[in-house]
C-alpha cells in the first residue's frame, strides 16, 4: 500500500458478510430503486392521461350566451350560429339544448 491509500477513509460501512450480505446500504439502494421505478411509471401514466385529455380539447370551443333585459333565447342562438357559420375556420357549430346542458353538468 502506498501513502495515499493508507490515508483514505471509507464512507461506507464494512460488510463482514461479503459484497451482498446483510448490509443496510444494499437494502436502502434496493428500496430506492424500487420507489424510483414506481414513480417513473406513475409519471408516464399521468403524462399520457394529461396528453389524452388535452388532445380531446384541442379544436373545440364553447360559447355561452348570457341573458339580459328583453332577451330572446331562440333569436340569440340562431344569430350566434349564423355568425359562427360565416366565420373562417369554423367547421361545425351546433346548439346544446337545456336538457343536454343539465346532463353535462351532473
Amino acid at each position: 500500500m502506498n501513502a495515499l491509500q493508507q490515508d483514505r477513509v471509507s464512507i461506507l460501512p464494512e460488510d463482514k458478510n461479503g459484497p451482498l450480505g446483510n448490509s443496510a446500504l444494499v437494502w436502502v439502494i434496493t428500496i430506492m430503486c424500487f420507489l424510483a421505478a414506481i414513480t417513473l411509471g406513475s409519471v408516464i401514466a399521468v403524462d399520457a392521461a394529461a396528453r389524452s385529455w388535452t388532445h380531446s380539447l384541442v379544436g373545440s370551443i364553447t360559447i355561452q350566451i348570457k341573458p339580459s333585459k328583453d332577451f330572446d333565447q331562440e333569436t340569440a342562438v340562431k344569430s350566434s350560429l349564423n355568425l359562427l357559420a360565416k366565420t373562417a375556420g369554423v367547421v361545425t357549430a351546433k346548439s346544446v339544448s337545456d336538457q343536454k346542458a343539465r346532463e353535462l353538468l351532473e
